[in-house]
C-alpha cells in the first residue's frame, strides 16, 4: 500500500507534502490525504540505534518513533519513516533480529510479528537496502528543511500577530 506503487506514478515532492503550519500533525495528515489511508504514529521504545520503523498493515501505516529520542530527532525520524512510504520503499525478508523484533512485539502486542520483521528490514536493523536508505535519508533532508521552515515562519506570523 505503498504511493508510487497504488498511484503508479512518481513520488510527489517534499514541498507539495510539506504544511504551511511545519506541524508533523499536518504533514502526517497530508501524506494521509495523498495516500488514501490512515497514518497512525506511536512513540515506543525501540532497541538502542533505531530512531523510527514503518510498516503497512491492511487497515493502515504505522509509524514507530523511540521514545527515548529528543522532539527533534523523532521529527527527522518521521520524515525519513514517510520518504521510504512516499518513495515506495519495499519490505523483502531475509535475516534476523530477534531481541529487536521482541522488543517490538512486547511494545504492540497486536501487530502481526511478520509485519515487525518487514519494519525491521526496511529500516535496516536487517540487511537493509542501502540504496533505499540514502534515497530517503536525501528525501527526507529536504522534507524535514521545508517543515521546520514552515514551522518557524508560522511561528513569526503568529508571534507578530500578537504583538
Amino acid at each position: 500500500m505503498i504511493l508510487r506503487r497504488r498511484q503508479g506514478t512518481s513520488s510527489p515532492q517534499p514541498t507539495d507534502l510539506c504544511p504551511e503550519d511545519g506541524l508533523t500533525d499536518s504533514l502526517v495528515a497530508n501524506v494521509s490525504r495523498r495516500l488514501g489511508r490512515q497514518i497512525k504514529v506511536v512513540t515506543i521504545p525501540l532497541p538502542v540505534g533505531l530512531s523510527g520503523v514503518w510498516t503497512s498493515t491492511e487497515q493502515q501505516e504505522l509509524i514507530a518513533l523511540d521514545a527515548a529520542s529528543s522532539a527533534l530527532r523523532r521529527r527527522v525520524a518521521l520524515c525519513h519513516e514517510i520518504a521510504h512510504m512516499v518513495l515506495g520503499h519495499g519490505t523483502d525478508l531475509e535475516g534476523n533480529d530477534e531481541p529487536a523484533l521482541d522488543m517490538l512485539r512486547g511494545a504492540l502486542p497486536d501487530l502481526d510479528p511478520r509485519l515487525i520483521r518487514q519494519a525491521l528490514f526496511r529500516s535496516g536493523c536487517i540487511l537493509g537496502n542501502p540504496d533505499q536508505e540514502l534515497e530517503a535519508e536525501a528525501y527526507a533532508t529536504e522534507l524535514f528543511s521545508h517543515l521546520e521552515n514552515a514551522r518557524r515562519a508560522h511561528a513569526n506570523l503568529r508571534h507578530n500577530r500578537f504583538n
